[in-house]
């Protein structure tokens, strides 16, 4: 399984692949809205770690235009606030 990690924290990063690695997880991982969306509409990710506050593109509106794009993968949001507009953006996690 081949995971993209969304993740504006870099040091947060350096942390959560390593040890998705470990666990057996092919990862990636992207620092913008705008570079993970391009990725992630690649197809080529099984799963989808994604911040919700993001430079250029935020975290919901991505998985909008993302769902809008055609991608259909699981997709877990990390924030504090997770609520009913996550969901119906396409989230998978509540």
């Amino acid at each position: 399984m081949r995971i993209l990690l969304i993740e504006d924290d870099a040091a947060l990063c350096d942390v959560l692949q390593p040890s998705l690695q470990a666990a057996g997880f092919a990862s990636d991982c992207c620092h913008t809205g705008a570079d993970g969306l391009a990725l992630l509409t690649t197809g080529f990710y099984d799963a989808c770690i994604l911040d919700r506050m993001l430079p250029e593109i935020d975290g919901i509106a991505l998985l909008r235009k993302a769902r809008q794009a055609g991608v259909s993968i699981s997709t877990g949001i990390r924030c504090a606030d997770v609520d009913i507009r996550n969901i119906r953006a396409g989230s998978s996690a509540a």
